[in-house]
């Protein structure tokens, strides 16, 4: 098991460094696969995120990360549908579940979408469904687009430029051609942004 330091924009850290760093995450890895992830907040444990593989019941975990934790923790499993990862992960606290999520990332390893999930009826919340466009050729690994959705799945609305105060904008429906060609996207490509599926 090997150890590393990130802080929470996912740069690595010294030791030293940690030393004086008020947010930061700790870091497990057995084979270069991440086990665990411990968020610490203000210096203290505020979260724990565990990666489960085949082999590990979900059960077992819940019951020992409830002993020796009081933060609230998830539990994660990994798959893959094609060459686009999907990480699938349980909200505890207290041992109780209290939510869940899904996240699908592509080859380059950005994320795609986000979506939550009704733990009651284990269907998906559409109002609570993101899915992010970057654009690969101008501005590697940067999000252009993040796309809403109405609560049958529909899309509301496009936002360009979310994190930039000054040139964010909205887009209609009537709008999205204008983004299809700006982007260069296939229609198939399209397509996946236009409804709030999951998988493409």
């Amino acid at each position: 098991m090997t150890i590393e330091y990130k802080n929470v924009e996912g740069g690595t850290l010294s030791t030293q460094q940690v030393n004086f760093a008020e947010n930061f995450n700790k870091v497990f890895s057995e084979n270069e696969v991440v086990k665990k992830v411990e968020e610490y907040r203000n210096r203290e444990l505020s979260a724990i995120t565990y990666y489960r593989d085949d082999s590990e019941n979900e059960t077992d975990l819940v019951n020992l990360l409830s002993v020796f934790s009081q933060v609230p923790f998830s539990i994660a499993k990994t798959n893959y549908v094609g060459s686009k990862k999907v990480e699938r992960f349980n909200y505890y606290d207290l041992g109780q579940l209290v939510g869940k999520s899904n996240q699908l990332y592509d080859q380059a390893n950005e994320l795609i979408t986000s979506e939550h999930i009704d733990i009651t009826t284990n269907s998906p919340i559409y109002t609570d469904t993101t899915k992010y466009l970057y654009d690969r050729g101008r501005s590697p690994d940067t999000c252009l687009y993040r796309f809403f959705y109405n609560e049958d799945g529909s899309l509301w609305y496009a936002e360009y430029k979310h994190d930039d105060p000054y040139d964010s904008e909205h887009y209609e429906a009537c709008d999205f051609p204008k983004i299809k060609h700006e982007m260069g996207l296939t229609d198939e490509e399209m397509n996946y942004y236009l409804t709030a599926d999951f998988e493409p």
